[in-house]
């Protein structure tokens, strides 16, 4: 509904404006519209994340609070929420970083072990046990010529 605006009159009871039970139909009537639209205000939470809007109580819109724990900060500004990792560090700067877990390399594993599954300069670390032993029972033959990062060198025959 549109607001009802009551007509005052030019000056003080000269008869023009409404007279009181008109003006105070279209009090009533704007207060019960304000009530109405009031009481059908309600929130939602859009998008597929956590949720912050609890519950509507009585026209009293309740929210969750956003906290952070451990290595995560929580602060905000008049428009924004910003949740930052306090614990997060420059990994080139680090000279001993941890993970948490395996590191896959290309498809390649390297375990919390130390085991490494990748190939260095060409040669498939994984199977460099077998082929020293296979060298060393059967002679080594020629190794041919490897690519390093600084120059190529001959390896030759053992």
């Amino acid at each position: 509904m549109a607001q009802q605006i009551i007509n005052l009159g030019t000056y003080a009871n000269d008869g023009t404006g409404d007279d009181l039970r008109t003006a105070f139909t279209k009090v009533t009537a704007n207060f019960t519209d304000l009530y109405t639209q009031l009481a059908s205000l309600n929130g939602q939470n859009i998008g597929s994340g956590q949720g912050i809007f609890s519950a509507d109580t009585a026209g009293i819109m309740s929210f969750k609070s956003i906290t952070g724990s451990g290595s995560i900060q929580v602060t905000s500004t008049a428009d924004t929420v910003n949740i930052a990792s306090t614990a997060m560090t420059n990994v080139v700067n680090d000279t001993a970083p941890h993970l948490g877990g395996n590191l896959i390399l290309n498809g390649y594993n390297i375990t919390g072990t130390g085991d490494v599954e990748t190939t260095v300069w060409g040669i498939d670390i994984r199977t460099l046990n077998t082929q020293i032993q296979t060298a060393l029972t059967t002679g080594f033959g020629d190794q041919g010529t490897y690519s390093a990062p600084l120059n190529n060198f001959d390896l030759g025959t053992f």
